[in-house]
């Protein structure tokens, strides 16, 4: 088993000559990770061999709090949505998913409508981010609130030229949370002989980005998913944000179309409460 989050394999042929680079990114069980992520995974590990009668109500072992997955999806309107992702909305109407009608950008880009999301505020009013040229480490993400939980919190991105916390920006200069993709989407679209700041985007073998970001998120679902809770936000660029058709069927790879087995059995990090 490979214990490193990132692999780039080299193929050579008889002649020694170098025919093909892949770039893979492994999901490492939290306990290979930091140290401050192994002790979070451990602290788990150790409620779940406590005695019954110290572990849950009714003797019980406790479950797991709700774990948090997001699947943001760029340049694309609700109205959008509808129209080209007919049975995703039905998957959601009909897993007790609330559709929030009243939510509205409150900026120009990307950047600034998710500060307010998942920061809380507009970006004029982060005392921690003034200009692109400020680093981001220190302002109040909601994944940091679920990590000091001892949540197992992951950030994934599908255009690294164009991402959130980085385009124009000098973005994190630490590892935000405890599975961070940027690194290999970086190296990848930097072979492929991109921009640094360039929106195109690159295969992985013979996956597209959004394939390749949906495989990443099923696996983390398999190996940490199952274990302890999560936060993870997704953001999928590449399949929308220069193509306004690229929400077609024929081309759409998220969850609920890609794994039979989520759409008929979700998983069960995400519905472990009943709803009223």
């Amino acid at each position: 088993m490979v214990d490193v989050p990132f692999v780039k394999v080299e193929c050579h042929n008889s002649k020694k000559l170098n025919v093909g680079i892949q770039f893979e990114a492994v999901v490492v069980p939290p306990s290979k990770l930091s140290n401050a992520t192994a002790e979070k995974a451990k602290k788990w590990d150790n409620a779940k061999n406590m005695p019954a009668k110290n572990a849950g109500n009714n003797g019980q072992e406790p479950e797991h709090p709700p774990s948090i997955l997001i699947i943001g999806i760029d340049s694309i309107s609700r109205l959008h949505m509808l129209r080209q992702l007919p049975q995703t909305k039905k998957y959601l109407d009909g897993n007790d998913f609330v559709e929030m009608r009243g939510y509205t950008k409150v900026g120009e880009n990307t950047f600034p409508n998710i500060m307010a999301a998942i920061g809380g505020m507009e970006t004029y009013k982060y005392d921690c981010w003034r200009s692109g040229a400020d680093k981001i480490d220190n302002c109040p993400f909601l994944w940091n609130n679920f990590s000091d939980k001892g949540y197992m919190t992951a950030l994934v991105e599908d255009a690294p030229g164009i991402a959130i916390f980085n385009y124009e920006k000098t973005g994190f200069v630490k590892q935000p949370t405890d599975y961070y993709l940027r690194p290999l989407m970086t190296a990848s679209h930097l072979h492929a002989g991109r921009g640094k700041s360039s929106g195109a985007m690159s295969c992985f073998g013979g996956l597209n980005p959004t394939d390749y970001m949906i495989k990443y998120i099923e696996r983390f679902l398999g190996v940490t998913g199952k274990q302890y809770p999560f936060f993870l936000l997704s953001w999928f660029t590449s399949i929308a944000h220069d193509d306004f058709n690229g929400l077609m069927v024929n081309r759409l790879s998220i969850i609920y179309l890609k794994y039979p087995d989520f759409r008929t059995h979700p998983h069960p990090s995400f519905h472990n409460h009943k709803s009223e």
